[in-house]
């Protein structure tokens, strides 16, 4: 198991806390939306390691209603995990395009109030037991 005591922890007030390895850094460029990347240059659609989007507009005002949309017209191979007040989904994106062979990404959709928080991990490098590490170092506010 990873050691997560070295760990920085970022905060969006009033919603969630998470921890993240000391090797990553955080990236706000919008109230709510969180993206924790290896380097300044990295962000992007292949870059970052982790999207947070606590925002709650639009769909994700409403959890069953963006789960409901966040999971139609999904790719045949995806895996999906019904999780306490969370559903998370998994699809390898060497499928969609490949110039991202094997890579993977996982979407968590994660019940706060009425709303959906999402937590998008879009990465090669980390792995999904680091990601799984961090994912479980979340804590709704």
């Amino acid at each position: 198991s990873t050691d997560t005591s070295d760990w920085k922890t970022y905060v969006i007030p009033n919603k969630l806390s998470l921890k993240y390895p000391p090797n990553l850094i955080v990236k706000n460029y919008q109230q709510d939306v969180v993206h924790i990347g290896y380097t300044e240059s990295s962000f992007g659609p292949k870059g970052d390691a982790i999207t947070i989007d606590a925002r709650l507009v639009g769909v994700y005002a409403n959890y069953d209603e963006a789960v409901k949309v966040g999971t139609k017209n999904l790719p045949s191979d995806i895996i999906i995990e019904s999780l306490p007040e969370s559903i998370k989904l998994t699809w390898d994106l060497s499928n969609i395009s490949g110039e991202f062979k094997d890579w993977y990404s996982t979407l968590v959709y994660l019940k706060y109030k009425n709303g959906a928080i999402t937590i998008q991990f879009n990465d090669q490098t980390m792995g999904p037991r680091t990601y799984e590490k961090v994912v479980n170092t979340i804590k709704v506010q």
